[in-house]
């Protein structure tokens, strides 16, 4: 920020400048402009600025601007054309695009599976379990 003064009354030495740069970096931090800080120090100043330090120390602190609202993180979603099956529950994709990977139903946008499409999933994983080679219990692997 520059030193120079706006308003005479509102001279401040070096050392009153240097005192107050925390303050006003705050401002800075929160998105205020150079010309929106020199505004509020200087608008509506009083005839006379008995203390020209404390004024613009006072008027740095009352009139802060409020911190600014967090924003929600950026989200991107994928599109996969080339995915043939959901990855959570490995239902095929039909013709459709799996939005991040995942069907409809598996993104909450149906209340569930039919009762064919649930026939046909336990039939897939019943198949896939006979077909597995059994251990026996504790048995060294």
């Amino acid at each position: 920020m520059r030193h120079e003064s706006i308003d005479p009354r509102l001279a401040l030495s070096a050392g009153g400048c240097g005192a107050l740069e925390e303050s006003a970096a705050e401002w800075f931090a929160r998105g205020a402009s150079e010309a929106q800080l020199v505004q509020a120090m200087s608008a509506g100043l009083p005839e006379h600025v008995a203390h020209a330090y404390g004024f613009v120390r006072a008027r740095l602190d009352v009139k802060l601007p409020p911190e600014p609202e967090p924003q929600p993180p950026t989200r991107y979603e994928v599109v996969c054309t080339a995915c043939t099956a959901c990855t959570a529950c490995a239902e095929p994709a039909a013709g459709a695009s799996l939005r991040g990977g995942l069907c409809e139903g598996c993104r909450g946008g149906r209340s569930g599976l039919t009762a064919d499409q649930v026939h046909a999933h336990v039939g897939r994983l019943r198949a896939a379990l006979r077909t597995r080679p059994r251990t026996r219990k504790g048995a060294d692997a």
